[in-house]
Formats: C-alpha cells, sequence, structure tokens
C-alpha cells in the first residue's frame, strides 16, 4: 500500500495480482486457476463499473470554459508546432477529452491506453483515428523515444497506480525535447440537495471530505515522482479545472 496523502489500496494490476497470489498460494494448481481466472472476471467488472462510463455533469471543467485552450496553449509554449506530433495519453477513457484539446489538428497521431474495456468501445467508436489500448496505465509498455507528446490527466494519483513506474515509462517513451504533463483535479461539481456547487480540493476517503491540503500533497507527489525519473524541472500551471505539472525531456 502506497501513501500519498492518505492511505489507498490499489486497483493497479500488479497490486492485484499480487493479492491473488498471496491469497491463493496454498491452493492446488487447478484451483488456483480458477481463483485467478473469476478473479480477472471481477476486476474487469470493477474497471467497467469504475472507468466504463464518465459522468460529465459533475465535471469542474463545464465550470472552466477556457480549460481546454489554456491546456493547449501551454503545450504550444514548449512545442509550437504541433504538425505530425505523436501524443501519447494514459487513462483517457475514450479519448473525448483529447478532441477537447486538440481538436482541429488531425494530422497528430494519437495512442491511447485505458483500462476499461467499455470505455476502449465506446472510444473506438467515436474516433476511429486513435488507436486505443486496453492495458493498466503501468503493465502499458509504450515505445521508447517515440512520441512527441505524454499526457496522463486527472488519472495517475487516484487510480492507485505505480506512479514511480508510470513516470519513468513516460520519460522512455518521449523523444529528446519530448514533453510530458500531468494534471491534478482542482475540485468538482457537487449535485447533491437539488445544486450545483463546487467543491475545490481532492477527495480524502478517510476524512470523506475534499480539501486543498491534498491537492498539495497529490502535487508533491506527482512532482517528486517527475523529477526522480531524469526531468530536470517542473513548470505547475492552473488553468482552472484542473493544475498542469509539466516538463521537458532534454
Amino acid at each position: 500500500m502506497r501513501n500519498h496523502g492518505y492511505n489507498v489500496e490499489f486497483d493497479t494490476t500488479k497490486f492485484f495480482d499480487d493479492e491473488v497470489k498471496r491469497w491463493t498460494k496454498n491452493l492446488p494448481p487447478s484451483q488456483k486457476l480458477q481463483v485467478f481466472r473469476l478473479a480477472k472476471q471481477a476486476r474487469d467488472h470493477a474497471f467497467n463499473k469504475k472507468y466504463g462510463t464518465y459522468n460529465y455533469q459533475n465535471d469542474y471543467r463545464l465550470e472552466c470554459p477556457n480549460w481546454n485552450t489554456q491546456f493547449l496553449s501551454k503545450i504550444r509554449e514548449y512545442k509550437s508546432c504541433l504538425t505530425n506530433c505523436k501524443v501519447l495519453a494514459v487513462g483517457s477513457n475514450n479519448g473525448s477529452e483529447l478532441f477537447q484539446i486538440f481538436n482541429g489538428f488531425n494530422d497528430i497521431e494519437f495512442d491511447v491506453v485505458e483500462i476499461s474495456k467499455t470505455a476502449v468501445k465506446n472510444g473506438k467508436e467515436l474516433f476511429p483515428r486513435i488507436n486505443f489500448f486496453c492495458q493498466s496505465m503501468d503493465s502499458f509498455e509504450p515505445k521508447h523515444n517515440y512520441y512527441d507528446i505524454y499526457l496522463n490527466l486527472r488519472a495517475a494519483y487516484c487510480a492507485g497506480n505505480d506512479l514511480d513506474v508510470i513516470v519513468k515509462k513516460a520519460y522512455k517513451s518521449l523523444k529528446p525535447y519530448g514533453i510530458v504533463i500531468f494534471s491534478i483535479s482542482n475540485g468538482y461539481i457537487d449535485l447533491s440537495n437539488g445544486s450545483r456547487t463546487i467543491i475545490k480540493g481532492i477527495y480524502n476517503p478517510s476524512t470523506k471530505e475534499c480539501s486543498n491540503v491534498e491537492t498539495q500533497k497529490n502535487l508533491d507527489w506527482v512532482q517528486a515522482a517527475i523529477l526522480n525519473s531524469g526531468f530536470e524541472s517542473v513548470e505547475i500551471f492552473d488553468v482552472g479545472s484542473e493544475i498542469l505539472l509539466i516538463s521537458c525531456k532534454k
């Protein structure tokens, strides 16, 4: 169990597999195989339940209409020409956020890694020119020195993945002077009681509250992982709906 501000039980593939192995180590091989098969079915169901569809009704991006243009402007400060760029987007659900950010850039090559089979199926129907890979972000092995941009938006810190492994893979996947962007959620819209209330911060399951304290803890955690993986510096930039952490591979 990794601690990044509060205790979180991983739903990462490695953690899940390790737990199944621990609980089945004394079973006969035939029973062990059956348990692994059932556990995989349960995990796939859980991931589809959690990530298969996304409810934008409580997405803070709805209250930040310029988040995508600010996002793109920041990218172009690092990479002014996006012609024929190769983009790896990890944990990007059905690819809708890429359409919102890069709409109009039809010659960009997109690869999306998403753990939900349902989200991948929907994405292939919505955006046939995007290449989808149905895998967890910490088990996916990207091509080395291949991508110009690596995106991991509001995903790595909240799904209990092995962040150090993910960032190291991001570094290796980028060409020299390629850029990596992680983002941390800046809040959500509370729809309870028939109203729309903006709640700032990140949810802490221990206190069952959102707070900017958790936001800062996650920013520190992601920034440290980036700096420990070969990147020299990190720029932090607020686009309203989320906070970006940006670095360039030298």
